[in-house]
């Protein structure tokens, strides 16, 4: 018979510690939170062209976007929003999607990232099973009518004061805010200015930002983002920083990033990883240049 040389419970506790694997490599893996990859890129090329959207003739630096992703970090936060929340993005590839992003990452929230070809049970099926708290959208998108949908959804909606995005409804028990960013920046009923949040933030967000950051780690969630639903309902899959940002790193180096100055084109959507990991992030990673053509823009290659 033998005889155990430590208590069980000792055993249990070591064997359920985290680990990471790592392969035959002389990469190693990196340990940093995703707003910390973009700070890094801003410090380094503040000044550096950082996303073009052809569509809504934008064009913006590092620094320019990073201090707008602050700015939607605070307004996010002055709603009562917070660390762990979920915060879905609803629409095609348009700048405020990405600035979306990178706001909840700076807060610690976690971003939701919504198919924009879904229709009302599917969009009640992926706000429903995360608990998703506010959603980001613009009104509509070619035959897409997401603010329609969501008043469909939670007729609620239709009852609150135009430009005011508190929602209060037992479809979504636990869904609160709707944020709409439209181009010609008209206000709904039911829904926050998406502009308007922008300004929203003061010194006491920025606080409770700079909070945030120091109790966030590499292991905590940062996205969910849904399945095909092939076999059945979607399903949701939670990906961390230290899993996106290893991610980015490594596609990085199989597509050369690192050596000179690159302008990614990025047509796959941002809501799938394509876009927002192998895509943006990576780019992001190795303070590359992102382009978001407009649609129906042919190329020769």
């Amino acid at each position: 018979m033998l005889r155990l040389q430590r208590p069980l419970t000792n055993i249990v506790r070591y064997r359920c510690r985290l680990s990471y694997e790592h392969g035959a490599s002389a990469t190693p893996l990196v340990h940093k939170l995703i707003g910390d990859v973009l700070l890094r890129s801003v410090e380094h090329s503040p000044d550096k062209e950082y996303v073009v959207f052809s569509k809504q003739n934008i064009r913006k630096t590092y620094e320019q976007f990073y201090q707008d992703a602050c700015r939607l970090a605070k307004g996010l936060l002055s709603l009562g929003l917070r660390k762990g929340d979920r915060i879905g993005i609803w629409g095609p590839n348009y700048y405020e999607w990405t600035v979306t992003n990178y706001a909840a990452s700076l807060a610690g929230m976690i971003t939701v990232t919504v198919n924009p070809a879904y229709q009302t049970e599917e969009l009640r099926h992926a706000l429903l099973s995360v608990g998703v708290k506010a959603l980001v959208t613009p009104p509509k998108f070619r035959r897409s009518q997401y603010y329609e949908t969501l008043a469909e959804l939670m007729p609620s909606i239709r009852t609150a004061g135009i430009g005011e995005g508190n929602v209060e409804s037992s479809e979504l028990p636990e869904f609160k805010h709707l944020i709409v960013f439209d181009k010609d920046e008209k206000s709904y009923e039911g829904a926050w200015n998406y502009r308007d949040i922008m300004m929203a933030g003061g010194s006491k967000e920025r606080k409770i930002l700079e909070s945030a950051r120091q109790t966030m780690k590499i292991d905590d969630a940062i996205n969910i983002q849904y399945t095909s639903g092939t076999t059945g309902l979607p399903k949701a899959a939670t990906l961390t920083h230290h899993n996106l940002v290893n991610n980015a790193k490594f596609l990085g180096i199989s597509m050369k990033y690192y050596d000179g100055d690159h302008k990614i084109c990025i047509p796959c959507p941002l809501y799938h990883c394509f876009g927002c990991v192998m895509g943006l992030l990576s780019a992001t990673y190795y303070k590359q240049t992102c382009i978001f053509l407009r649609r129906g823009l042919m190329l020769e290659l």
